[in-house]
């Protein structure tokens, strides 16, 4: 994941004309994905599970503002949902805006079924942002700072 970021650097790097433009473009890596489980230990991701949380798209992200409103209309907001060995995991994404370094959103999984999710990002360069904690339900369940974090930025709740 870091020689990915490198290159990815590197490459931005390579496309500006100047030193000054080294970061011209913004490049967020702020993404994560995380997997939900029952307490049998089966994947509530997946469709064929008994009160699975991806049935019919009925899957909702709202966005909060500073004063708590909530929003569905902020670009690129969306989530997917893909299979890993067996376990699906969900990619999130509460929309971008430049100068948002703590993102708050609400997961509503259904009519009576809501989580809320805080994304903690640095500025690490002018157009660079890079998600360096995740918050669930008040929990930290990701810390890029942890001395046992393996770079991925993934982590699974038990529902």
């Amino acid at each position: 994941m870091k020689n990915f970021i490198l290159l990815l650097i590197v490459l931005v790097a390579g496309s500006c004309k100047t030193e000054e433009d080294l970061f011209c473009c913004a490049v967020d890596d702020v993404g994560y994905s995380f997997s939900l489980i029952n307490e049998k230990g089966e994947d509530l991701l997946n469709k064929n599970t008994p009160g699975t949380l991806n049935s019919s798209n009925n899957i909702r992200l709202y966005r909060l503002d500073t004063e708590n409103n909530e929003s569905s209309n902020y670009p690129r907001m969306g989530y997917s949902i893909n299979d890993h060995d067996g376990l699906n995991k969900i990619s999130l994404s509460f929309g971008a805006t430049n100068d948002d370094l703590i993102v708050r959103g609400i997961i509503e999984w259904s009519e009576n079924d809501r989580d809320t999710i805080v994304l903690e990002n640095i500025q690490a360069y002018k157009n660079v942002k890079v998600l360096v904690k995740i918050t669930y339900n008040g929990k930290v369940v990701w810390d890029a700072n942890k001395e046992n974090n393996s770079g991925i930025r993934y982590f699974q709740i038990v529902k």
